[in-house]
């Protein structure tokens, strides 16, 4: 499933303030009903609106930057295509990341 934007939320919401039924909704936004309904009930939940937001982000953090990922692009479409392990290993030598292939 892929995010929709928090403008997309607040629609769904705002037709539902409106009294639109969740069917109305679906078919006049062309989003799923399991969204729609999702959506409803997560704000209605909420206090003051504040669960439109997504959540953060739990777990490990990444260890690209986007610096790193722009280094390991410019090297993977240079003139000779490289393997991933040939890029981690110029990485490293370079100092520019310390990554596994794996990560590359």
């Amino acid at each position: 499933m892929s995010r929709r934007a928090p403008a997309d939320r607040w629609t769904v919401i705002m037709w539902h303030k409106e009294g639109l039924p969740i069917a109305d909704i679906s078919r006049k936004t062309g989003f799923e009903r399991r969204f729609v309904s999702r959506w409803i009930k997560k704000f209605e939940n909420s206090e003051c609106g504040d669960g439109m937001e997504d959540a953060k982000h739990t777990g490990r953090p990444r260890k690209r930057t986007p610096k790193v990922e722009r280094a390991v692009e410019s090297k993977m479409r240079g003139k000779r295509r490289r393997s991933s392990r040939i890029v981690a290993r110029d990485l490293k030598r370079q100092k520019i990341a310390d990554i596994s292939y794996t990560t590359v």
